[in-house]
């Protein structure tokens, strides 16, 4: 299904490139629509393992992206050295499969994440993009906490996930993870665009 923002002649423009928050607001729309149709509703998924995970392994895609920023060395033309495949994203596919076994491996993989993001400094020569970094970072931190906190309560990590479990997990991933209520010591963000 091609999802692209099309011109009035029903073809995409040569120089117009499809905004990336497009094709995320459509999946997300479109799941949404799919579960509503299965009675599926947020007060009741949002609070669920599935959609914990999905958004834990989203906030540490973050966290390894800030990481990416802040401590390795820019690419030949400036622009950061991050990964295609984060950390989170990694483990998507295993975490449909089994959330437990996922999570056990987040655990060991994500541990240099998590001691960089409680103890980074700012040493006051930092580019701005690597104060954002830093400052998101620690929003991150304060973000995943009460994600493990109600995972580690979870009686339903040692279950497969059903399809309408993977919607949910797929869906958690998918969802902003950065954003709502200012910190303190959050940098300013750009305002967003309607989609």
């Amino acid at each position: 299904m091609d999802m692209a923002p099309k011109t009035e002649a029903g073809q995409l423009g040569r120089t117009d490139k499809p905004d990336p928050r497009y094709y995320l607001a459509k999946s997300l729309s479109l799941i949404g629509t799919l579960l509503h149709a299965l009675n599926s509703t947020p007060n009741h998924y949002m609070k669920e393992t599935a959609y914990l995970t999905g958004k834990l392994l989203a906030a540490m895609d973050e966290l390894h992206k800030c990481y990416c920023i802040a401590e390795r060395k820019p690419r030949n033309d400036g622009s950061p050295d991050i990964p295609p495949t984060l950390i989170g994203n990694g483990l998507l596919g295993r975490a449909a499969d089994s959330p437990e076994m996922a999570l056990d491996e987040l655990r060991e993989r994500s541990r240099i994440y998590l001691g960089w993001a409680r103890a980074v400094q700012h040493s006051g020569k930092e580019t701005e993009a690597v104060k954002i970094a830093i400052n998101s970072a620690r929003k991150l931190l304060r973000i995943v906490e009460p994600i493990a906190a109600d995972l580690h309560q979870s009686t339903n990590l040692k279950q497969p996930l059903s399809t309408e479990g993977k919607a949910h997990l797929f869906l958690g991933y998918l969802s902003p993870v950065l954003g709502g209520k200012k910190d303190s010591d959050e940098a300013p963000t750009e305002p967003t665009q309607p989609a």
